[in-house]
């Protein structure tokens, strides 16, 4: 979360937005403190996508990205997601740490 990318400003107005998006009842925002160890959202970015006729998973990497949709390949992520959400913050406690980010960045400004 602390990555200085694009400027304080910049980070300021992408926590602000996380804030906003966070309130819409089909989005869950969980922050994992800097203090946890590994976890699997250390391996890499990746959606779970679940539809009527399937799911997959889209894995990304720094040259593109795949689709798994075997089930032994979508269990493993969702079990992944489930590792992710037993270490992760509340999302109300993950509202307060952006809330509380975005007051330390905008008082170092």
């Amino acid at each position: 979360m602390r990555s200085n990318i694009g400027g304080p400003a910049v980070m300021a107005e992408q926590l602000k937005h996380l804030g906003k998006l966070a309130e819409w009842p089909n989005i869950t925002i969980q922050a994992i403190p800097e203090s946890t160890e590994w976890h699997p959202g250390l391996e890499g970015e990746f959606l779970v996508i679940d539809t009527e006729a399937m799911s997959v998973v889209h894995v990304e990497n720094r040259l593109s990205g795949l689709f798994y949709q075997d089930k032994a390949d979508v269990m493993a992520y969702r079990e992944a997601v489930e590792q992710m959400r037993g270490v992760a913050l509340s999302p109300s406690e993950t509202i307060g740490l952006i809330a509380r980010e975005i007051d330390r960045i905008e008082e170092a400004e």
